[in-house]
């Protein structure tokens, strides 16, 4: 017979808390202008969250994978996550992902760069600097497009190494 999920109990809602409490919105979020919500700001010790790209979450997930003793231990979240990971990632060794990552960490110094705008390059991989700018409007105004040109030329070598070594 199949299985049904009992019915959840309202008032069980409320009988923890929240994860992070509820903060009046001071602002309106906007990635167009790296104005992100509270979930990304510097907590009272000076660390703030760090966006991670589709190839760092593959790796981690790479390293994870090992120290799982049997495919029983993964939730089906994971599972779902690690479908995406294999769908959109382009980087597909560690030793690419690492590549990417310093190659990006060298334009966030160079070009001022912030690392929300690196980390959807290197998700998004646009084909040109125009297309680029239209899906990440922070970069307009920002970078020369010959720069960006460059960046994305570099990134597409390394995906490209990295298929001539999977054949």
């Amino acid at each position: 017979p199949p299985r049904h999920s009992p019915t959840p109990n309202p008032s069980s809602f409320h009988s923890t808390p929240p994860l992070r409490p509820m903060q009046p919105a001071t602002q309106q979020e906007d990635a167009s202008r790296l104005i992100f919500g509270p979930e990304f700001d510097v907590d009272k010790h000076g660390n703030a969250p760090v966006p991670i790209s589709i190839a760092e979450a593959a790796h981690i997930l790479r390293s994870r994978q090992s120290e799982r003793s049997s495919s029983d231990d993964v939730t089906p979240i994971v599972k779902k996550t690690e479908q995406y990971i294999d769908r959109f990632d382009r980087f597909r060794s560690d030793n690419l992902v690492q590549a990417a990552m310093n190659a990006m960490e060298k334009h966030i110094g160079e070009h001022k760069l912030h690392v929300f705008e690196a980390v959807q390059l290197i998700n998004l991989l646009p084909d040109d600097a125009e297309e680029a700018k239209t899906i990440i409007p922070s970069l307009n105004d920002k970078v020369d497009d010959d720069v960006l040109n460059s960046i994305l030329k570099e990134l597409k070598e390394l995906t490209n190494a990295g298929e001539n070594d999977s054949d």
